[in-house]
């Protein structure tokens, strides 16, 4: 589905499709705030508070959510904001530059025991993710299942599995740490020894 989706910030007028062409004016600037997805506006209920507030349908909130549309957030000069679907937009202000999007990884783990401790994983990743392409992060755990109980055999079965595959026991930076402290002694250690060689030798060392 091709979306007329304007960039955060933008500020200008806007074209927009019924119904939202009587709630934004086309003769007043807006600023774009911000772009949110309909998932992460569950709690703030987006069905009755964007969709039925604004003259559309349950229906079309499922259309829209199916289709992945986010919701635009357009601020005035008064500090009201209005939310928007994104493909409600007919014209938008022109802005250059480079387009960006928002992004999430999404990792599944699997069956884990309730009270695994994932602050190692967690840490590594944050660490990874900055010194791969510099972003400051943050790791947060969701648990996407209900609570069921597993049998002792079968979840000491499923740790030792777990267990055994293990080779990551300190964080990425310790560990990085570490072995450039080794290698910092190992380089000074040969510059000594190549120091003792040349003065046996009888030359002087730089």
């Amino acid at each position: 589905m091709n979306m007329n989706i304007p960039a955060i910030r933008s500020k200008g007028k806007f074209g927009l499709k019924p119904p939202f062409d009587n709630i934004v004016s086309s003769m007043k600037e807006y600023t774009v705030t911000s772009i949110r997805s309909l998932t992460e506006l569950g709690p703030e209920d987006p069905i009755e508070n964007i969709y039925k507030l604004s003259g559309l349908t349950e229906d079309d909130y499922n259309l829209d959510k199916d289709n992945d549309v986010p919701i635009v957030v357009l601020s005035d000069t008064s500090g009201s904001f209005i939310y928007v679907p994104g493909n409600r937009f007919i014209t938008v202000p022109i802005v250059t530059g480079i387009r960006h999007q928002e992004s999430i990884l999404s990792i599944p783990l699997g069956l884990l025991p309730v009270d695994i401790d994932l602050g190692l994983i967690k840490s590594n990743i944050e660490q990874m993710i900055y010194d791969t392409i510099g972003v400051d992060t943050s790791v947060t755990k969701v648990e996407s299942s209900a609570i069921i109980l597993v049998e002792d055999t079968d979840s000491k079965t499923m740790k030792l599995l777990r267990e055994n595959r293990i080779s990551v026991k300190k964080s990425y930076r310790t560990r990085y740490l570490e072995t450039k402290e080794l290698l910092d002694s190992k380089i000074l250690y040969l510059e000594q020894l190549e120091c003792y060689i040349k003065k046996t030798e009888g030359s002087q060392c730089q």
